[in-house]
């Protein structure tokens, strides 16, 4: 019995002695000190990736060669150039079969659909954000890899929105502008990286910054006309889908807008309210910026309309910049909360449009302007 005893105290001791080690031992092993290092970022992880949806629609033109895309559709009713080095081929009539397709360095770049009942799938004219959510994720963040390089775009809640950016898994993408209105699809984008890094219309990583360059030797006066024309056709397409009337071009009007512009770009001190307006103007002007989009308020409005000795109670207007990707303008401003109104008064009827390089101003009357002589400096884009 005595050694029946012994033998117990004896296997508890072992015990003890096993299951102690461990502990024992890592007391003596020193512990691993943990930082959490906190850093400030507005942009998601890049391991976050968005997904890309199978490349469907127009989405498979961008890419071709200009040659290639003449044979399958060799007879635009029009073209237009623009600051970006695009050419724009015009299609179609109407809201049913209306696009335009870009061509850079002899390649289809961009594709820019307002037709119904064009080959634009998954997505459709007139869709709204929860048809959207039901073919594919909305990411917030996108990073673009570029010659070498990463950009980092991030869309804010208005972005995700009413401009949400999809990817295919050809490399391209599709902007869909919604009418932040009515909440329904107005126009579908494709385009090529380099097109979207051009545009530019989200936030962008400040390390990281990608600079859009405006083509050189730019025959202005060609540029300013095409602008205009692309403006008032792409709007008039806008305003039908509402059953709005369309803008008829005014020559005593459009002299009052382009002495209007011209005088802005003069003296913009007379025109901005604030040092802080004045300030940014002057950080602005020079560059294509088209995620922060500079516009005047109602009183600089107001204050031009003075300047250039336009009656505010017959005429209002709206002025943009930067003024160089006019698909991209038009879809914004028709999009906004902010601009959809002045382009939607039931009275109006006649408009003028300037450009000067990357700058527009639009006025726009229900009644024809007292015609006056005015010399300008639009043809020279000066």
């Amino acid at each position: 019995m005595k050694r029946f005893w012994q033998f117990v105290i004896c296997f508890i001791l072992v015990l003890i002695a096993v299951y102690m080690k461990p502990v024992i031992t890592s007391q003596k092993i020193p512990q691993e000190k943990h930082q959490l290092e906190v850093t400030e970022s507005s942009f998601q992880p890049a391991n976050m990736a968005h997904t890309e949806l199978n490349t469907s629609g127009m989405a498979n033109d961008i890419g071709k060669t200009e040659d290639e895309w003449l044979k399958k559709y060799p007879n635009p009713k029009k073209s237009y150039q623009s600051a970006l080095g695009i050419k724009w081929l015009v299609y179609g009539d109407d809201l049913d079969d209306f696009f335009e397709v870009g061509i850079k360095n002899s390649r289809v770049t961009n594709i820019f659909v307002l037709g119904h009942q064009l080959d634009t799938a998954p997505f459709q004219i007139d869709m709204n954000l929860s048809d959207l959510s039901e073919i594919t994720t909305i990411f917030s963040s996108f990073l673009i890899k570029q010659d070498g390089k990463n950009y980092r775009m991030e869309l804010t809640e208005d972005d995700m929105n009413y401009r949400p950016l999809i990817s295919f898994n050809n490399g391209t993408f599709a902007m869909l502008h919604l009418n932040q209105i009515n909440g329904k699809l107005i126009a579908i984008r494709y385009l090529d990286k380099e097109s979207l890094l051009d545009l530019m219309p989200y936030t962008s990583d400040d390390q990281n910054m990608y600079q859009a360059k405006i083509a050189e030797n730019l025959d202005w006066s060609v540029i300013n006309e095409d602008n205009r024309q692309q403006t008032l056709q792409l709007l008039n397409l806008l305003r039908s889908s509402e059953n709005k009337s369309a803008y008829v071009f005014d020559v005593p009007l459009q002299e009052k807008t382009t002495k209007a512009i011209e005088l802005f770009n003069q003296a913009p001190n007379k025109v901005l309210t604030t040092d802080e307006q004045q300030d940014y103007w002057q950080r602005q002007k020079d560059r294509v910026n088209h995620s922060t989009p500079f516009g005047l308020t109602s009183q600089e409005m107001d204050s031009l309309f003075k300047e250039a000795r336009v009656n505010k109670k017959t005429v209002h207007g709206l002025f943009y910049h930067p003024a160089t990707d006019i698909p991209f303008m038009i879809s914004s401003l028709y999009g906004s909360r902010s601009y959809h109104e002045e382009l939607l008064h039931n009275s109006d009827k006649y408009i003028g449009i300037s450009f000067q390089k990357n700058s527009m101003l639009m006025l726009f009357s229900q009644d024809k302007e007292t015609s006056a002589t005015i010399k300008t400096q639009e043809s020279s884009g000066e």
